[in-house]
């Protein structure tokens, strides 16, 4: 239909601006991020597009049903500032017809969020721990800067040197903290220096005169070191399997787990498109304005809104995670107070249109 086509042309040009907008702004947040990595040495600069690319198309689960609901209310809201809606109403069309091509086009963007949720994320999180661990395993202290905390992408490994000696190529008032499980590895040293790769290109450290310090967590087996020289061979730094991560494990792993968290993060997937259907019909009442009112008035409140529906979902998400709730009602009853909201809404919505059409006795007309 025309009109149907007509108003969905409305809703799609703010939809596609707002998502640009959102994609520039997380790829100018994740570049920063990852160029300090890049710039100390411990990413290369194509490790760093790999992991922008897969940061944003593990974002697209959630910028595109929040650009969907804002191009639904402005651009819904500017054909009523506008009185196109009004026109619409005076041409026969009733205020729920709105609902069914928002509907349609909701349904489309649920069954790609439904694919970026359910299968491209846990293969983009896969792939975003392996380049990572692979970045971590060549920390490399000749990358370093004097002055400065670096910190390896898996977080296993921060260190600090207070000084370098360029003309021997030697770091000085080392600081070097490792964890590995429940035990951290603390070196001090008064000077450090990486000697070259050894045949399986495993690159050993020397520290001189320094402590070197294994805790435990628990604190039952502390000990502490005092060394003229000490070795550290990266043999135990190898690359080795990921082992199992809930966001990287696929939905029909998670499906078969009995686990809180893996259906806790199950229901966090399959959620998604159901929230971008619901945001879509939101968008509906959430855009009606007045001529007076400005064309994006509502956007704020619609902002609000999404804020709070967003918020509650990662509440019961980590609910089901800590085991306070079960899979049933799980993270389900955020999008069932979400149903009765827009339900309200709707009926609210449609009860005004009718009370303000005009009703024309029969018989009657003009002289």
């Amino acid at each position: 239909m025309i009109i149907d086509r007509y108003l969905i042309r409305e809703i799609s040009k703010p939809l596609l601006a707002i998502s640009l907008i959102l994609i520039i702004i997380f790829v100018g947040a994740s570049t920063a991020q990852f160029l300090a990595d890049a710039n100390s040495g411990m990413l290369w600069i194509s490790e760093v597009v790999k992991l922008i690319l897969l940061r944003n198309l593990i974002s697209l689960e959630l910028m595109l049903p929040i650009a969907l609901y804002l191009g639904i209310v402005g651009g819904l809201g500017r054909l009523y500032t506008d009185s196109e809606i009004t026109a619409l109403h005076a041409a026969g069309m009733s205020e729920g017809r709105l609902v069914w091509p928002v509907l349609g086009l909701s349904l489309l963007c649920a069954l790609l969020v439904g694919f970026l949720s359910l299968a491209a994320r846990p293969w983009a999180y896969k792939e975003s721990y392996q380049i990572q661990a692979e970045a971590a395993i060549r920390f490399n202290l000749d990358d370093v800067e004097a002055g400065r905390f670096y910190q390896s992408p898996d977080a296993s490994r921060t260190i600090f040197v207070d000084r370098i000696d360029r003309r021997t190529r030697q770091l000085e008032g080392v600081f070097l903290t490792s964890t590995n499980g429940n035990r951290t590895q603390v070196i001090y040293a008064a000077k450090a220096y990486q000697q070259a790769p050894t045949a399986d290109d495993q690159p050993v450290w020397v520290f001189l005169q320094g402590h070197q310090y294994d805790l435990d967590s628990t604190g039952s087996q502390d000990v502490m070191i005092t060394f003229n020289q000490w070795m550290m061979r990266l043999d135990s730094e190898k690359l080795q399997p990921l082992g199992y991560k809930r966001k990287a494990a696929s939905s029909l792993t998670l499906a078969s787990s009995s686990d809180s968290g893996d259906i806790a993060e199950l229901q966090w997937r399959l959620s998604r498109p159901v929230a971008t259907i619901l945001l879509g019909l939101l968008g509906v009442p959430m855009s009606r304005a007045t001529p007076r009112q400005g064309k994006y008035v509502k956007v704020l409140l619609a902002i609000v809104v999404f804020i709070i529906y967003y918020y509650l979902s990662a509440m019961a998400m980590t609910w089901v995670d800590k085991g306070r709730v079960g899979a049933f009602p799980g993270l389900w009853w955020v999008d069932t107070l979400m149903v009765v909201l827009i339900a309200l809404l709707l009926v609210q919505q449609t009860w005004r249109f009718r009370l303000k059409s005009p009703s024309i006795p029969p018989g009657t007309g003009q002289q």
